[in-house]
């Protein structure tokens, strides 16, 4: 007999930056994300029992990292690589690139937040779009080349509704 699959929860999301205090600052700052606690910043050579040191191979010497909350307590974790440091491969978004694609938040007006975004260092990519009849969804990445979505909608209800269009 077959233990039935759990629906697991997101529990954070990870992503990488060149300047991980302006990029904690520019997520508060646009998407009222919360920080826990104070940026921690692991070298190997002081720290060499932190867990992240268990986890990258030796070539990992030293790092940046922030902790913050989203409004729905998904945690949202920016690393920044010191030694090897940190770089954005291409200055355009690649998005048939593998890995993670985007991340996404929801807005009641995405434009207005896009256009935020951009004010404050992002970058547009593409133009607003309609998945269905009722929403509407940007694309924007952050200044480090990150990609986040923005929908007017909940996950659930825009597919949903994308689902009867179809």
């Amino acid at each position: 007999m077959s233990t039935p699959v759990q629906n697991h929860v997101i529990n954070h999301i990870g992503i990488s930056v060149s300047n991980c205090e302006a990029a904690a600052e520019w997520y508060k700052k646009l998407f009222g994300f919360q920080s826990i606690g104070s940026i921690r910043h692991p070298k190997r050579s002081t720290q060499p029992n932190h867990c992240a040191f268990d986890i990258f191979p030796a070539s990992l010497k030293e790092f940046k990292m922030a902790f913050l909350t989203a409004g729905n307590r998904v945690g949202f974790e920016i690393f920044e690589f010191i030694e090897p440091k940190t770089y954005v491969p291409q200055p355009e978004f690649e998005y048939h690139r593998g890995g993670v694609f985007h991340i996404c938040v929801t807005d009641a007006d995405p434009n207005a937040l896009a256009d935020r975004m951009v004010e404050a260092g992002g970058k547009r990519i593409g133009v607003s779009a309609r998945p269905n009849s009722e929403n509407t969804m940007v694309y924007v990445s952050d200044p480090w080349g990150n990609a986040i979505g923005i929908l007017d909608g909940s996950y659930e209800r825009v597919i949903g509704m994308m689902q009867m269009s179809a």
